[in-house]
């Protein structure tokens, strides 16, 4: 059964480069918000050079321990957006690696059950078939809900 559900060339290379196309996407997002971060840390430094400038002018000690507190509060959330942008880098693996696998089961699903891996039989099923396989003794296999179609559609209409 497995063997017979596989895509044609036109749809594999349809469903590749949406899930391109959603990779992009994604990075997109990602820089917006390093540049998000980025101004926020600045802000941030902007602020914090504004309050030493009043620190030094100041003279009454409630107003000078006020700026030094702000100025801590601010430190801490330069070191919180330090850490934000370090999580933020460039990916660390390629579309390719990343998706290798998909596009193997999405190509051919035979080919991922011939592997032999219990495990990936197991998630070969699941991603194929809706619900369990139907078996009757006299006719064999039932014909299945097939997964690959409805979900492929139900993702990429989103």
């Amino acid at each position: 059964m497995l063997t017979s559900l596989q895509p044609s060339e036109t749809a594999y290379a349809l469903l590749r480069d949406m899930f391109k196309y959603a990779w992009e996407m994604r990075g997109a997002k990602v820089k917006e918000t390093v540049r998000a971060l980025k101004r926020k840390l600045s802000e941030a430094e902007t602020q914090i050079a504004a309050l030493l400038d009043r620190v030094v002018d100041a003279s009454s000690p409630r107003v000078i321990s006020a700026y030094e507190a702000k100025i801590d509060a601010l430190e801490k959330e330069k070191l919180l957006l330090g850490e934000k942008l370090n999580q933020f880098g460039a990916p660390q693996r390629s579309f390719e690696d990343m998706f290798e696998l998909a596009c193997q089961f999405l190509a051919s699903p035979w080919k991922i059950w011939e592997s032999g891996n219990l495990t990936l039989r197991r998630t070969a099923l699941k991603l194929t078939f809706e619900e369990r396989l139907a078996y009757c003794r006299n006719e064999g296999l039932r014909t299945p809900k097939n997964h690959l179609t409805v979900q492929y559609v139900r993702t990429f209409q989103h």
